[in-house]
């Protein structure tokens, strides 16, 4: 009877050690996995700079010879305002430039605002000739005579390339124009367009001093009369130049 009794004993130690090793192997044997993922960013550089110096155009040149008779002040223009003249140039004009390394997709414009002008003398026939005092003098005017003579440069990585050279400014326009485009991400944008540097000349022995004194008759209100301004001639002269970078997607 005791061993009988010491058996059951035995018995139902061994089940209750079988039903704590179940439990324990339950809780900590199982299958495990895990994933984690971290997502962060910041803004996209941009810091594009476009700048502008300098000025075409003065009121005031000095003279380009030394041994004037009677100069005193070494100028051989002055005026009340921005003028150009037989002689006259700006051989520094005015630089454009753009820099920057944006991080996104550019459209690079360079435009020149509508309406510009520029000094010029339309061919004709009979034009009024007034390097002489004989009255009714003329002169034929075959091809149209644009005096003031603009020179547009580029450089791109210290290599300087002249895209126009003493031309009309129309042609000036025209290459400014042609330099938009496109740029990727990430474009050194100095590599581009580099630095535009646009001067100009109207030469003092140019050879055509019958139309050059036409036009400054004319600036003058002389023989207005006889001639359109702006179909025959134009006294002016200016340009306004932008360039603009703008992100695209």
């Amino acid at each position: 009877m005791k061993k009988n009794k010491m058996m059951r004993i035995a018995s139902v130690l061994l089940v209750a050690v079988l039903l704590t090793t179940s439990i324990i192997s339950g809780t900590f044997a199982k299958y495990v996995t895990t994933s984690s993922v971290t997502n962060s960013a910041t803004v996209a550089k941009f810091g594009v700079t476009v700048s502008a110096s300098g000025d075409l155009f003065k009121d005031t040149y000095t003279t380009d010879a030394t041994d004037v008779t009677g100069d005193t002040d070494g100028i051989s223009v002055k005026s009340s305002s921005k003028v150009v003249a037989p002689g006259t140039k700006n051989e520094t004009g005015l630089t454009l430039s753009v820099t920057g390394t944006p991080e996104v997709d550019v459209q690079l414009t360079v435009a020149v605002t509508a309406g510009y002008k520029e000094v010029f003398l339309k061919a004709k026939n009979g034009l009024p000739d007034l390097t002489t005092s004989t009255t009714g003098a003329t002169f034929d005017l075959a091809a149209d005579y644009y005096p003031v003579k603009f020179t547009l440069k580029q450089t791109k990585d210290s290599t300087t390339t002249t895209l126009v050279t003493a031309g009309k400014l129309s042609e000036v326009v025209t290459k400014l124009g042609e330099l938009s485009k496109h740029v990727n991400a990430g474009t050194d944008l100095a590599n581009e367009i580099g630095t535009l540097t646009l001067t100009w000349e109207w030469a003092f022995d140019g050879g055509n001093d019958k139309a050059d004194t036409l036009l400054g008759d004319l600036a003058a209100n002389a023989n207005a009369a006889e001639l359109t301004a702006d179909t025959d001639y134009s006294l002016n002269t200016n340009l306004e130049v932008s360039i603009t970078v703008t992100q695209v997607d």
